[in-house]
C-alpha cells in the first residue's frame, strides 16, 4: 500500500516530465564526455596498478600434483627452508579454478621470507593431494 501511495504522490505528469528532461541532459553529457571520462578512468586504473606491488607470485597451472609442487619449489632460489606450507584457499566458481597459497618454512615452522607468497591457480587437483588435505585447510610438506 505504501508503494502505491508513493507512486500516486510522486509519479505526476510534472515530475515525470522533469525526470525525462534530466535523463535527456544526462544522456547528452554522457554522449559528449563519456569517452573522455572512460579514458581518464583507464589511465587512473593503470597508474594505480603500476604503483601497487603484487601480494603474491601467481603461478597458473592446469594440474596440481605433488610433482608440480616440487617443480614450483625448485623454481624459487629460496635457501634454508625445511618445509613448505600449502594453504587451500578454495574454489572460485566464477573462474572454475582452485586456489592455493604456498610459503617456505624453516625448521621451527616459521616463515622464511614473509614477502615470498606463491599463489597457485589450477584447473584440476590430483586425487592423492586432495586426499592429503581431507578436512584440513593447511598442509606442511617436508
Amino acid at each position: 500500500m505504501k508503494l502505491v501511495d508513493f507512486i500516486r504522490k510522486y509519479a505526476t505528469k510534472e515530475n515525470l516530465k522533469k525526470l525525462d528532461e534530466f535523463l535527456k541532459k544526462a544522456n547528452t553529457l554522457l554522449n559528449k564526455y563519456g569517452d573522455v571520462l572512460a579514458d581518464n578512468l583507464k589511465g587512473i586504473n593503470k597508474s594505480i596498478e603500476s604503483s601497487i606491488e603484487p601480494l603474491c607470485d601467481v603461478t597458473e597451472i592446469t594440474f596440481l600434483s605433488k610433482d608440480t609442487i616440487k617443480e614450483i619449489i625448485t623454481s624459487y632460489d629460496t635457501v634454508n627452508f625445511s618445509s613448505v606450507a600449502l594453504l587451500k584457499a578454495g574454489y572460485n566458481n566464477k573462474t572454475e579454478k582452485h586456489l592455493y597459497y604456498m610459503q617456505f618454512l624453516d625448521d621451527d615452522n616459521n616463515v622464511v621470507d614473509e614477502n615470498t607468497i606463491i599463489c597457485i591457480v589450477t584447473d584440476n587437483v590430483d586425487l592423492s593431494l586432495k586426499a592429503s588435505f581431507q578436512k584440513k585447510e593447511l598442509l606442511i610438506l617436508k
